[in-house]
């Protein structure tokens, strides 16, 4: 059985952070959906709205997974990490 000892959490954030884009980007797709297929757009989209929103979601989940990391470091130095069996 391996243990999960320390996570790099600049590693992890870069991860999390190309995750949160990608979710970013598939609200913009379903937003520009619910645009083409109601005859009315939203007000609230602009064109600023749909580069800001995957921008964002990348920034939040790369702090998230950066935070993350830090947290899980500091724990499993006191309880253990996560043991995985291949």
């Amino acid at each position: 059985m391996k243990e999960i000892k320390k996570i790099n959490g600049l590693s992890l954030a870069k991860i999390m952070g190309f995750l949160g884009l990608t979710i970013g980007l598939i609200a913009d797709f379903a937003i520009l959906l619910g645009i083409t297929l109601t005859e009315q757009p939203f007000e609230f989209t602009s064109g600023a709205m749909l580069v800001i929103l995957p921008l964002g979601y990348g920034v939040i989940y790369f702090l998230a997974g950066f935070l993350f990391g830090t947290l899980y470091n500091l724990i499993a130095k006191q309880v253990g990490g996560i043991k995985i069996e291949f």
